[in-house]
């Protein structure tokens, strides 16, 4: 099982590639920026409606993915990530067209890996069949605890029975292709409490489990609780000095990567997209220090960690 412990939290746009020059490959990340709820800790770019217009959402993103895959010049995409916002909720129609525009490009293996976050409500959960259908191969499952005082003080939309349901039904869909992330540090959590939920969470899950220590970030509810002292997180607590997966090193391949700046908006996201084929309003290629620090925080997410060098 691989255990991965990360405490930066990324911002996230529509479509985004990760080029890797060397051997011309490519990760594909999508983003569905609609959630039915804003968590209290979460600062990820994404929006309440219930209103989603399924239909122009995923025309654009089929549209920015054949446009930006045809102008990257890669020859092969290697993993495709669908991230939110919460892709669940998503049609799954729209992911099998997003794939078959990637397959269009003729970039498409038959053994890619397609990946996709879920949050374990009973809704979505119904719904894991249907998305394997369409293409997803391995699923990440927002537990964030198994305590039930900890979903209601992240603000979580799931239950910890649902939270294990979902769980078992992703198994037997996609067997040994189950994530779990966790959440350590929410307030009035004791390291007592972590370790007996580690203990259990091990014992259902023997996939990939990626623990993440709560962080304060602005604009969220949380830090609005924090900085007018309604809500505190003790820096002194043992458990917030939890170590993180340090000691994994391997030899790491080289990422040539840019910083593209999208339009964040979907409404406006999906103008641009309409006239122009993307919704990139600049591209910057990164200097050696930045690329370095992507290496570093991506390489932290993968089984095969980082390298010493």
């Amino acid at each position: 099982m691989e255990t991965k412990i990360y405490k930066n939290i990324l911002k996230k746009f529509f479509v985004t590639i990760t080029i890797k020059r060397s051997i011309c490959s490519a990760s594909l990340y999508v983003h569905w920026p609609y959630c039915r709820k804003r968590c209290m800790y979460c600062n990820f770019n994404k929006y309440i409606s219930n209103s989603v217009d399924h239909s122009r959402m995923r025309s654009c993103l089929m549209k920015e993915t054949a446009t930006l895959l045809n102008l990257s010049g890669v020859q092969k995409i290697s993993s495709i990530f669908f991230g939110g916002g919460t892709p669940s909720l998503a049609e799954p129609y729209t992911i099998q067209s997003v794939l078959k525009t990637a397959a269009g490009c003729g970039m498409l293996p038959d053994d890619v890996e397609v990946s996709m976050e879920v949050n374990p409500t009973a809704f979505q959960a119904s719904r894991l069949r249907e998305f394997k259908e369409s293409g997803i191969n391995r699923v990440s499952i927002g537990v964030q605890t198994l305590q039930a005082d900890g979903l209601h003080i992240l603000g979580r939309d799931h239950s910890v029975k649902e939270s294990l349901s979902c769980l078992e039904s992703a198994r037997l869909l996609f067997p040994g292709k189950v994530s779990l992330d966790l959440i350590f540090g929410w307030p009035g959590q004791t390291m007592d409490m972590w370790v007996r939920e580690l203990e259990q969470i091990v014992k259902v899950c023997d996939n990939h489990l990626s623990l993440y220590q709560l962080t304060v970030e602005q604009g969220t509810r949380l830090f609005t609780l924090v900085q007018t002292g309604k809500l505190c997180l003790a820096s002194s607590h043992p458990i917030v000095s939890c170590s993180g997966a340090h000691g994994r090193f391997t030899r790491a391949g080289y990422s040539q990567k840019e910083a593209r700046i999208q339009t964040p908006v979907p409404e406006a996201w999906m103008d641009e997209v309409e006239k122009r084929g993307h919704g990139t309003r600049s591209v910057t290629p990164l200097s050696s220090q930045e690329r370095l620090e992507e290496l570093l925080v991506v390489g932290l997410r993968t089984r095969w960690g980082i390298s010493h060098k």
